[in-house]
């Protein structure tokens, strides 16, 4: 994360403005893509940072980020004091915001009169749409905010997403509310970088006899934990394996979810610490268990998948989309349709140490090979800024 953490300790000194941004000093003639303020998490990464910092890496085009938020979950983007600079917006060729839930017209105006051969991009990172009756996202992006979100989407030359899910929705409800908006909708897969992964020494292997389990989730994810909750009781019951979960305690307004489940609660970190901390857990299976719900199926990337191939952890995981098109399963990770399934992987998983490396390894290559930056997926940045 060096990389990165130069990004945010140059956004946030006290340097001069050319020194905070020197792409502005670039002199040959390139695609100037400027992306507003994203937060540090996984979502800010993935969306902006990572992709910014990539895009630097062309000869063909330039990216700033104007700042880098520190995140709170409590919080939505257009919350946060993001001032941009007359100076980058008259640079700029595109101007990505992530979602907005006020009115964004009056910025549009603003940025026109500076610079009317602007173009605005919204990326959508969740299936805001779509949030099942437990997700804490039905509380916090209430209707009317959601009918804002829309407005300004009709309002943007390019819409982005992760999945062709949310983008298939968008494009559904702009038809059907703002039929003259005429947006172009662009996939944009999150990616791994070797931002995040170039400073871990190696990767972190498991010495002891017990088999190491991991869950990475968050208190929204709940359901989709349980689901698989019976299972994992009778495999730490039976097994020689133990569980961790990373980001979630179990509990939910106070109340123990999970019942009695043996496990070891990791707590969640900045996503600066992220890969490291996932690398020293030293896992041996990754568990990933997903509800069949739209929000899940149309709107989760498989940017999980990845975190684990990156260090050769092979996965489990619910056998829907988009999980079941990137696992070949027995090959470079594992698919389980019910609890029957789920026991079965993960009893053959938990006594095969050669099948566990096996799978591992060909998830890294897999991983690697197709789902990270490289000269055939930076093709998608270049046709979308032209």
């Amino acid at each position: 994360m060096r990389n990165v953490n130069e990004l945010l300790e140059r956004l946030n000194s006290s340097l001069s403005f050319e020194e905070k941004y020197p792409e502005l000093q670039d002199e040959a003639e390139k695609v100037h893509v400027l992306y507003v303020a994203p937060c540090m998490n996984a979502s800010g990464y993935y969306r902006m940072i990572a992709p910014a910092l990539e895009i630097n890496k062309t000869k063909s085009h330039k990216a700033i980020v104007n700042q880098i938020h520190k995140w709170n979950f409590n919080k939505k983007h257009d919350e946060y004091d993001t001032p941009v600079d007359e100076r980058l917006i008259r640079w700029a060729d595109y101007i990505v915001f992530p979602a907005f839930f006020t009115d964004i017209q009056p910025s549009i105006e603003g940025i026109v009169s500076i610079n009317d051969r602007i173009q605005f991009v919204m990326d959508i990172d969740c299936h805001y749409f779509n949030f099942p009756d437990y997700h804490p996202g039905i509380k916090k992006y209430p209707k009317e905010q959601l009918e804002k979100l829309l407005e300004n989407l009709s309002k943007m030359d390019v819409i982005t997403a992760p999945t062709n899910g949310i983008l298939e929705t968008i494009e559904d409800k702009l038809e059907e509310t703002y039929p003259d908006a005429d947006p172009m909708f662009a996939f944009v897969p999150n990616l791994l970088s070797n931002q995040a992964y170039a400073e871990v020494p190696q990767i972190n292997k498991n010495n002891g006899k017990t088999v190491r389990l991991g869950i990475i989730t968050n208190p929204s994810q709940s359901e989709d934990v349980k689901s698989i909750l019976p299972v994992l009781q009778k495999v730490l019951k039976d097994q020689n394996a133990e569980l961790f979960i990373f980001g979630w305690n179990g509990k939910l307004k106070d109340e123990n979810s999970l019942g009695d489940l043996p496990f070891k609660f990791v707590k969640p970190v900045s996503f600066l610490e992220y890969p490291t901390k996932l690398n020293k857990l030293a896992l041996d299976v990754m568990l990933h268990p997903m509800n069949d719900h739209p929000f899940n199926t149309e709107g989760k990337s498989f940017v999980k998948y990845l975190e684990a191939a990156a260090f050769a952890i092979p996965m489990i995981s619910s056998s829907v989309f988009p999980y079941s098109e990137i696992i070949k399963h027995g090959e470079n990770g594992m698919l389980a349709k019910d609890e029957n399934e789920w026991k079965e992987q993960l009893q053959k998983l938990i006594a095969d140490a050669q099948l566990r490396t096996d799978i591992g390894r060909e998830a890294l290559k897999y991983a690697w090979k197709n789902w990270s930056y490289n000269k055939s997926t930076m093709e998608v940045y270049k046709e979308l800024f032209i």
